[in-house]
């Protein structure tokens, strides 16, 4: 499991994603998994500076790999099929609701890291559904290896990621609870 383990980024190309943050831990974790590889799916912007500056040092990387563009809904999949950590280190989040990002990952039952930012915490529990840190490279690169150390530990959170997944956001319990909003209106 350690050796040529892979871990994956998937959204926007930004700082604002928390993606440079992720580009720094990437020697950390490499130091002590020298076999790892990083995939970046990002949809990438051309006219920033910020997000041409980090596909450049991704593209430099020798152990980082960057795919452009929108992926199919089966090309994601396959991707989060075989990454070992899903790291998804927001800055910020404006919305309400949690990154849809987050709820894939957790549904497809992979090993998270994320941050502390705007409702995901609501979402994800930490240390028991995925690993919740600040969106700083020390605390990032720190839990990717702890995930990548401990593959009891990662497997626990994954399994019942998904399981919380199943439970809380599935369309039958949706259903369920706006039938049940509107029926409490109408009462």
């Amino acid at each position: 499991h350690q050796d040529g383990s892979i871990i994956l980024y998937y959204g926007p190309l930004s700082s604002f994603r928390g993606v440079d943050e992720l580009v720094s831990a990437m020697p950390a974790v490499l130091s002590r998994f020298p076999s790892s590889r990083f995939i970046f799916l990002a949809r990438t912007s051309k006219g920033d500076p910020k997000s041409n500056a980090l596909k450049k040092c991704i593209i430099e990387h020798r152990r980082a790999k960057l795919i452009e563009g929108v992926q199919s809904r089966k090309s994601l999949i396959q991707y989060l099929n075989i990454a070992d950590v899903v790291v998804l280190p927001f800055r910020f989040w404006p919305y309400v609701e949690c990154p849809l990002t987050v709820l894939e990952t957790m549904a497809v039952g992979k090993p998270l890291v994320t941050t502390l930012t705007g409702a995901i915490p609501e979402i994800v529990q930490d240390g028991i559904t995925g690993l919740l840190v600040e969106p700083r490279r020390e605390e990032i690169g720190s839990a990717i290896t702890k995930l990548l150390q401990n593959e009891k530990l990662a497997s626990k959170l994954a399994q019942n990621a998904r399981k919380y997944v199943e439970r809380f956001h599935s369309w039958n319990y949706i259903a369920k609870q706006t039938r049940e909003a509107f029926q409490e209106c109408l009462a």
